[in-house]
């Protein structure tokens, strides 16, 4: 009852849930300095980071992504998707990042990335270190700079 006093439905509680998971999440990926140093190592930090984040907050990102429309979800991850965005267009600037892509397209595949190896996870298919891996080698396969 304490909690529908504050929240007037489930989805108001989930949404306050993931925007605190994320802020937290935000403030990790901002401690891992994605300004600093070259793109592809900024994108690796950022990858180990959101994926530790991810496994903290499983059951909330489970939740999230079964019950909440993808605007609420948007609207909820916009911190930690303004880092990538700005990491992602640091390394278009310097060609180490695709331009045949647009950064908010990079951006989303990143997050639905994450995303899905949680659901893979979840559903026992692959282990957590698994799916780390399979993140750190995805996800800088689509970012990086193609040679045609």
């Amino acid at each position: 009852m304490t909690v529908y006093a504050h929240f007037g439905t489930k989805d108001e509680l989930l949404e306050a849930l993931v925007e605190r998971a994320v802020r937290r999440a935000s403030e990790a990926l901002e401690a891992a300095e994605p300004d600093s140093g070259p793109p592809r190592q900024a994108l690796q930090r950022l990858i180990e980071v959101s994926w530790r984040e991810l496994e903290r907050h499983r059951s909330t990102a489970r939740a999230a992504s079964e019950q909440l429309t993808p605007e609420v979800q948007r609207r909820t991850h916009a911190a930690a998707m303004q880092q990538l965005r700005r990491l992602a267009e640091r390394g278009r600037r310097s060609g180490d990042f695709r331009g045949d892509l647009s950064t908010d397209w990079m951006v989303t595949s990143c997050i639905s990335l994450m995303h899905a190896a949680v659901d893979e996870v979840r559903a026992g298919r692959m282990s957590a270190k698994n799916a780390q891996r399979a993140l750190l080698s995805s996800i800088p396969d689509l970012w990086t700079a193609t040679d045609g």
